[in-house]
């Protein structure tokens, strides 16, 4: 009803595909910033946990260490010891 403000009757006709066209155009430049964002969002959210699982990184092999040594405490056995904590 907004965008009829000012609009003189005789003109709504004219007027009605003008706003039409821009409410549409504002909604798919909206939807689509809104889908960049997110996918952006979503890659660095992604980055941060490859960062966080992959063998070279620092966190992972403390951790790997942690479940080895807690692993030796029942089986002497390091080859198997080592398949047990990475699985």
């Amino acid at each position: 009803m907004l965008s009829y403000e000012g609009v003189s009757p005789d003109k709504t006709e004219q007027a009605s595909p003008s706003f039409s066209a821009g409410r549409n155009t504002g909604g798919s430049i909206g939807v689509s910033l809104v889908c960049n964002v997110l996918t952006r969002r979503e890659q660095v959210q992604q980055s941060w946990l490859v960062e966080q699982v992959v063998p070279p990184g620092t966190q992972y092999r403390d951790k790997l260490q942690q479940v080895e040594s807690y692993f030796a405490a029942y089986d002497s056995s390091r080859v198997h010891m080592q398949q047990r904590a990475i699985a």
